[in-house]
């Protein structure tokens, strides 16, 4: 599979023009100021002579044809402006960005056996305004952007799928919130992102000098974030670390929303670290979503177990009374962490409610031994007590909440 090539055609002016002599370059240069005067002043037709006859001076400045795009778009000459465009990029002394001869070629070997063309720069003109791609979807002069990465992955998966050659996909035209929302780009990251766009396109080709030292550079530090976004740029902190005190950040802001995508952005990058899990559920709890929570240390006990997962989950399923798996997971937590009282305490509801009561009065004792002031355990370790002398039912209930694993 190859993909045709697509580039900043309407929002990058060419880096250098180029003349068919050293002669023709001032009286090139004086007509098309005038030109571009008369652009500026939106006297488009005006503008689109003054172009023609700095085209008669001198055809090669690539300059001319990327104000000839601007000029017939501004007069709603869309395919005028498509072509000039191009042209432009095509003209360009300084070859960053691929010309149309290369997409020709790329083409023609669709011709050849066992070659799919995928036709990335026609989608990319697709999803642009009057069919001219640009800054929307590219960061400078060829990169694109995350709406374009994410749109170029599209194009090669829709082909992968048309051609089978994977076998028959099972699902067609899902809807792109699917996968979207597994992407872990965040704010911080859009930021960072600006902060090296600007540092490239602050020395050559897009100024005539080299980019100043990093610690001579503007970065506009106006709040916390943009200071971790520098120090990621500098290399002062990792990725992780800059997302975490973005994270934190957001906490003390009580912006929970911002908080929780922060730390599911580590939880995709990071998936055997089983720090973003906890805090992450730790937020979905205190925002009331509790299925979430569980949900998401269910994955995390799939991939890297942890006794902070074992007992939240098990203390969500005593709340939702469905004790015997409560108390499967609750055993795994003390099993680890024998010392955790909450989690002793919260088996020792477990075993109560199921009448095991014996289980529920060793559990019950190791929490008194750890925290003998715990006024909740008294009074479940009463009524365990109670329990094993009158051979109490399963049914009977201790006092208190002991449905609550809050307590």
């Amino acid at each position: 599979m190859i993909g045709t090539l697509t580039s900043n055609v309407r929002d990058q002016q060419p880096f250098v023009d180029i003349f068919s002599t050293p002669e023709l370059e001032s009286p090139w240069k004086q007509q098309y100021q005038s030109a571009q005067e008369l652009f500026n002043r939106k006297e488009f037709r005006e503008a689109l002579q003054a172009i023609d006859q700095s085209i008669a001076i001198d055809s090669l400045p690539a300059s001319q044809y990327f104000l000839e795009g601007k000029i017939f778009e501004a007069l709603g000459q869309t395919r005028q402006a498509y072509q000039a465009y191009y042209k432009a990029k095509d003209y360009d002394g300084l070859r960053f960005r691929a010309s149309e001869d290369l997409n020709r070629r790329i083409e023609r070997m669709t011709e050849q056996d066992g070659v799919t063309t995928v036709p990335v720069k026609e989608t990319f003109e697709a999803h642009s305004a009057n069919g001219i791609p640009g800054s929307s979807l590219i960061l400078e002069h060829l990169h694109p952007n995350l709406d374009g990465y994410k749109l170029m992955a599209k194009t090669f998966a829709d082909a992968i799928v048309e051609k089978n050659y994977l076998g028959t996909a099972t699902h067609k035209n899902l809807p792109d919130s699917l996968w979207e929302n597994q992407i872990a780009i965040t704010e911080i990251d859009r930021e960072v992102a600006s902060l090296r766009i600007r540092f490239l396109k602050s020395g050559w080709p897009f100024t005539d000098h080299a980019p100043p030292a990093m610690e001579e550079f503007d970065t506009n530090l106006n709040d916390i974030l943009n200071s971790y976004a520098q120090q990621f740029w500098k290399n002062e902190i990792t990725w992780e670390k800059m997302h975490v005190q973005a994270g934190q950040y957001y906490v003390r802001q009580k912006d929970w929303q911002k908080a929780e995508l922060e730390y599911r952005a580590l939880v995709q990058a990071t998936p055997m670290n089983y720090a973003p899990y906890e805090f992450l559920s730790r937020l979905l709890i205190q925002q009331n979503k509790i299925d979430e929570a569980k949900e998401l240390l269910l994955e995390l006990i799939e991939i890297n177990p942890t006794p902070h997962a074992y007992k939240v989950v098990g203390s969500i399923y005593l709340k939702r009374k469905k004790v015997a798996q409560a108390v499967s997971y609750l055993e795994k937590a003390v099993r680890w962490t024998p010392d955790d009282y909450q989690a002793q305490y919260h088996l020792a509801q477990g075993y109560t409610l199921l009448g095991r009561y014996e289980e529920a009065w060793r559990a019950i004792q190791v929490v008194l031994q750890l925290n003998e002031d715990y006024q909740k355990a008294r009074e479940l370790a009463s009524f365990i007590k109670t329990a094993r002398e009158k051979e109490s039912l399963p049914g009977d209930q201790p006092p208190g909440s002991v449905l609550d694993p809050g307590q």
